[in-house]
C-alpha cells in the first residue's frame, strides 16, 4: 500500500492523501485479495463570497472575493478565475474580476460567482450616492472695497449628480479683516489690498476659492 496516496484503517476504511494509486489489500491466514485505489485531485464543492451581504452607495465600487472549498478541505482564492454575474445590473455591475460598480440607490442585486457547476452569491444593496466634493463659484474672483459677491457652493456626488448646497454648507473667510461671508455665501469686502480664502464646507468635504480685494478708485 502507498501511505502518501491513502491509509486505511483495520475496518477497511481507506482515507485519501494524495493523488495516485495505491493498492488495497485483504488478508486472512495465508490468503489475501486486492484491488486498485486510484485516487484523484480534490474538486472543488462550494464557492464563498465576500463581503457578505454589502451594501454601496450610488456611484461607488466594491470588491468582491470568490473562495473556493474542495473536498479534501482546502480552500483557493478563485476571485480571478470564477464567472460573476449580477442579477440585476441596474442595481451594480460587475466586471470579470469581481469588482461591483452600484448604479441606482434603492435597488439591490445579487452577486454570484460561479465555476463549472458550483457557484456561490450574496447580496449587495444600493444606497443613496454621497458627496465627494464641493465647487465654490465664481472662481478666485475680485472686487473692491463696500462691494459684495455672491458665492455659490455646488456638491458633487458618487454617482457624479450635482446639487446646489450654498445655503447648507458652512461658508468660512481665511481673513476677516479682507472680507467677511454671511450664512448664505454672500461676502462683503471691507478692506482693500488683500487676499481670503473663501470656503464651503459639510461634514468632512469642503472646496474653496480666492478673493483678491482691491481699494477704490
Amino acid at each position: 500500500m502507498t501511505t502518501t496516496v491513502a491509509t486505511i484503517n483495520t475496518a477497511g476504511l481507506a482515507t485519501t492523501a494524495g493523488t495516485g494509486t495505491s493498492t488495497i489489500q485483504a488478508t486472512s491466514g495465508s490468503i489475501t485479495g486486492s484491488t486498485t485505489l486510484t485516487v484523484t485531485a480534490a474538486t472543488l464543492i462550494s464557492i464563498a463570497v465576500t463581503p457578505a451581504n454589502s451594501s454601496a452607495p450610488a456611484g461607488t465600487s466594491v470588491q468582491f472575493d470568490a473562495t473556493g472549498t474542495y473536498s479534501d478541505g482546502s480552500t483557493k482564492d478563485l476571485t480571478n478565475s470564477v464567472a460573476w454575474y449580477s442579477s440585476n445590473t441596474g442595481a451594480a455591475t460587475i466586471n470579470t474580476v469581481g469588482l461591483a460598480t452600484a448604479v441606482h440607490a434603492g435597488q439591490s442585486t445579487t452577486t454570484s460567482a460561479a465555476s463549472g457547476g458550483i457557484s456561490g452569491s450574496t447580496a449587495l444593496a444600493v444606497t443613496a450616492a454621497i458627496l465627494k466634493s464641493i465647487t465654490v463659484s465664481p472662481t478666485n474672483p475680485s472686487g473692491t472695497v463696500g462691494s459684495t459677491i455672491q458665492f455659490h457652493a455646488t456638491g458633487i456626488y458618487s454617482d457624479n449628480s450635482k446639487k446646489d448646497l450654498t445655503t447648507s454648507v458652512l461658508w468660512a473667510s481665511s481673513n476677516t479683516n479682507a472680507a467677511k461671508i454671511s450664512a448664505t455665501g454672500l461676502a462683503t469686502i471691507l478692506s482693500g489690498g488683500q487676499q481670503s480664502i473663501i470656503s464651503a464646507t459639510a461634514g468632512s468635504i469642503s472646496g474653496s476659492t480666492t478673493l483678491t480685494t482691491k481699494l477704490k478708485h
